[in-house]
Parts: structure tokens; sequence; C-alpha cells
């Protein structure tokens, strides 16, 4: 979900690790692939384990942009977060309104509520829980669902800046409380605490992690729980975080990012967040070709890639060429409070709404 910025980041320029512009795109697609998979020919978690790599790499990398800024640039990390989030989920979340207005009831009450949840960032907490109740009454069928996700990073955007700059001395102990907690009680921001403490360990200990002796500890954290899962499948939510953490920390190497993997980078975004238009077109290829689920599949894939390519070019790109010529610390303040409100707001009245949901 996230990308590396091109715009001024506070506290310096950003660090580049060419590969992960090449790791977002492979996780956007491993998402599309699981939702794809009507046969079961993938793993089941295969969507939920991208997910959770992306989480991770967030915490490493805007882990590591926090550690470079001062409190006093905060209005900007907050900006650019907004405007790099905000605009592309804003369209998405347009898109799925109009689908839903074609293919549905808006009268449903039911339906505004999920959508509150989306525009408010507390989906996670509120919507996902009652996929399984109340899909038909969830915009299109529920194939927004995944929205879950952004809310997630959205959260972690706000408190993350808090914890990190203004309670140093207790981060390490707060985030290692957060990674045993998700064993008892799993959680969304295990993944993502992880992360923060391998950018943690990179400020104190360098690049660590890319010595062979990390490599090969990485290496074998992936292979022995792999082989844990396998043989234990209840130890998928144990597994997940460190596994996630182990491949961002395989794949941060340092190095000047390449034209094609800017592109494939600036398009995993817009790619997961609007690649079930690519699954919607499947039935219709079908109809109209005779084709089996394999090449509609394939078809579904092209179809969803050349939207978040012109997302990527006509939108997301002309944000980051402007979007520090937009920034005034007015502005800034504005964003984090205007973030923090939607969350407050998305809080109260799904607790309102839940209080008085029937049964």
């Amino acid at each position: 979900m996230i990308e590396a910025d091109t715009g001024r980041e506070p506290g310096g320029a950003p660090d580049r690790f060419y590969l992960f512009d090449y790791l977002r795109i492979v996780l956007a697609v491993g998402v599309f692939m699981a939702h794809a998979d009507r046969a079961g020919l993938f793993p089941a978690k295969l969507g939920a384990a991208c997910v959770q790599i992306f989480f991770a790499l967030s915490g490493f990398l805007i882990g590591g942009i926090l550690l470079r800024t001062a409190p006093k640039d905060l209005p900007r990390f907050y900006f650019n977060r907004c405007t790099r989030i905000w605009v592309p989920y804003a369209v998405a979340i347009f898109v799925v309104f109009v689908g839903t207005a074609l293919r549905q009831n808006l009268h449903d009450p039911k339906l505004w509520e999920f959508f509150f949840y989306k525009a408010t960032f507390v989906y996670n907490v509120f919507g996902t829980s009652q996929l399984a109740t109340f899909r038909d009454r969830m915009p299109l069928q529920g194939s927004a669902n995944h929205f879950w996700s952004i809310c997630v990073e959205e959260q972690f955007y706000l408190v993350a800046p808090f914890v990190l700059l203004f309670v140093r001395r207790l981060r390490v102990p707060i985030l290692v409380g957060l990674v045993l907690v998700n064993i008892v009680r799993p959680h969304d921001f295990s993944s993502v605490s992880l992360g923060v403490l391998l950018a943690l360990s990179r400020r104190r200990f360098g690049d660590w992690f890319l010595a062979p002796l990390g490599v090969v500890a990485a290496c074998l954290v992936l292979v022995v729980l792999a082989l844990l899962s396998w043989w234990w499948p209840d130890s998928y939510t144990l597994a997940v975080g460190p596994a996630a953490v182990a491949v961002v920390a395989l794949t941060a190497r340092p190095g000047p990012t390449r034209p094609i993997g800017t592109i494939l980078g600036g398009m995993s975004y817009p790619f997961y967040l609007n690649h079930w238009l690519g699954l919607f077109t499947r039935k219709q290829v079908a109809r109209v070709l005779h084709q089996g689920p394999f090449v509609t599949s394939c078809l579904a894939l092209g179809v969803a890639l050349a939207i978040a390519f012109a997302h990527y070019r006509f939108i997301d790109r002309r944000i980051h060429a402007a979007r520090a010529r937009w920034y005034t610390r007015r502005r800034g303040i504005v964003a984090c409070s205007v973030a923090i409100g939607l969350v407050v707001i998305g809080t109260v009245g799904g607790l309102i709404m839940t209080a008085h949901s029937p049964g």
C-alpha cells in the first residue's frame, strides 16, 4: 500500500530501497491472485500474508522516516501521508459507490454504514466483523472489504509519531508489547510493529540484516516458519509477522530506483485498491470469449493493471510532483487535525451504531 515518496520528506531525503518497488507490485498481484482463486489452487492465506508483508514494509519505511523527523516537522509528515493515501483512496471509494449505485438499493441504511466506516478509516474495527452476516448488504457484496488494511495504515500513521518521537524511552517496550499481545489476542499491528523495530535496529546497528549472517538468519526464519505453518496450520497468526519482517529485511537493499521499478511500485497502491474492477470483468469475458477461469483471470489481471497504470500516470504521479509546492505548515496541521477527527468520528459513530444494532 505504501510507496516510496518522491516529494520532500522531513529530516532529509528518504532512503531508497530499489527492490521494494518490485516487492510492492508482487504483493499486490498476490492479493489479486488470492481473490481470483475460485479453484483453491493457492494457499488459503496467500492474500492475508501479502497484506502482512505490506504492513511490515510500512512499519520499516515510515518508522525510518519518523526516526529522522524532528517534532517541528510533523505537519509535513502528516501532509505527505494524507496526500499519499487520501486522494487514491477517495477515488477508489467513489468508484465503489458508483458501482454500488448501479447494482444495489442505496436506500439500505446498512449500506451507508459501511461507507461511513470506510470514509472515517475505522472499517477494520467495525466493518470486517460483519462480513459473514451482512455480505449481501455491503457495497458490491463485500468487493471492497480489503479497504480494512488502508484503515490500519492510516491509524498507524496517526499514532506512530507520538510513540517514536514523544515517548522515546518507552517505544521499544511498547512495540515489543504489541508483538507479544498478538500471541494471546491477534491484532492488525503486530507486523507493523516488527517493521518499526527493524527500522530502530537499523538506526542503532546499521544494515546488520544485509551482512551474510543477517541474510542467513532471515532465510532460516522463513524456512522454519514455513515448516511450522505446514505442520501446524493454526500457527499462522504467530508465524506471519516474523515471516513478513524477514521478507522486508531480505529485500531492504539500498540503491537508486530504476524507471521500471518506479512505475511498478507506483502502480501497486492503485492496483491494490481497484483490482476488484478487473475481477468484475471475468463473467463478461467468459460469456463473450467462452474461455475458462485461467484465461479470464489473466485478462482480468491485465484490465486491473491497465487501470492501475492510468491511475498512477494521471493522478498519483502528479500529486507526488506537486505536493512539495502545495505544502504549508498550516495545511499540514489541518491535515493532521482532519485525520484525527475522522477516526474519532468513525469510532464514536461505530460505537453508537454497534450499541443500537439489533442482536
